[in-house]
This record gives structure tokens, sequence and C-alpha cells, in this order.
């Protein structure tokens, strides 16, 4: 198997399993622990990918096998207004990169509501952060 198709079904094998059978998760990762930074094809690991999808449970699943939280998916789960999965990943440790958070909340482009930013900076601001 070459290896873009392993990365890929390393990927698929471990979203699949956090969010249909999530007690299996442990074993997986136990199993062998770099499944935890496995990438689809669009560079994101599956903390990632559950961060834009604002899926928590999986996010405390995956931190508590000691999955890291990139700055990149606190990026995009602001990008999309996912504003649980970004509150609980400052929760979590996750270290954010504030210019490009800044860069976000001000972007047009984005379509965050004045609300959602307004509650982003809130919260960042509640983490020691000010963007």
């Amino acid at each position: 198997m070459n290896d873009e198709i392993q990365h890929n079904y390393e990927f698929d094998r471990l979203l699949e399993a956090v969010l249909y059978e999530p007690e299996k998760v442990p074993a997986i990762v136990s199993e062998d622990r770099s499944i935890l930074e496995v990438e689809n094809c669009c560079n994101e690991t599956v903390l990632h990918w559950l961060a834009i999808e604002n899926q928590v449970a999986g996010i405390v699943l995956l931190r508590g096998l000691g999955a890291r939280i990139s700055p990149w998916a606190i990026a995009h789960a602001i990008e999309v207004g996912s504003l649980d999965a970004v509150i609980l990943m400052l929760e979590l440790g996750g270290e954010p990169e504030l210019e490009v958070y800044k860069n976000y909340l001000d972007n047009p482009f984005w379509e965050l509501t004045q609300q959602q930013k307004r509650l982003f900076r809130s919260y960042f601001k509640q983490y020691g952060y000010e963007i």
C-alpha cells in the first residue's frame, strides 16, 4: 500500500471510530500513537477535522489520548464559526496564533457575524489573549 493510501486509511479509520465507536479509540491509539498525527488530503489531523465540524466530544476524546491541538485547527474552527470547538481547544491548552486570528476576525470574506466576532474576542480574552 503506498503512503498516501495508507495515510487516508488511517485517517478514516480513526475518524470513523471517534464518530461511531468511541469506545474503540483508546485501543486504536495504543496500537500506534502516530495515528493521532496522520493527515487527510487537506493536511488536517482527525482532531483538526473535528474542530472544523464543531465535534467537541471527539476533540475531548482525542486530546485526552494525547492528540496535539494545532494553531491551524483553532484558526479553521474560527473561519467556520465553530465557537464551541474554539473555546474547548483554548480550555484544553491549544496555543493560538493571534495575528492569524486577528486577520480572520477582521476579514469580511469569512462572514462571521458581529456577535460571533465579539464572542471569539471575549473568550480569547478570558484565556489571556487579546485579539
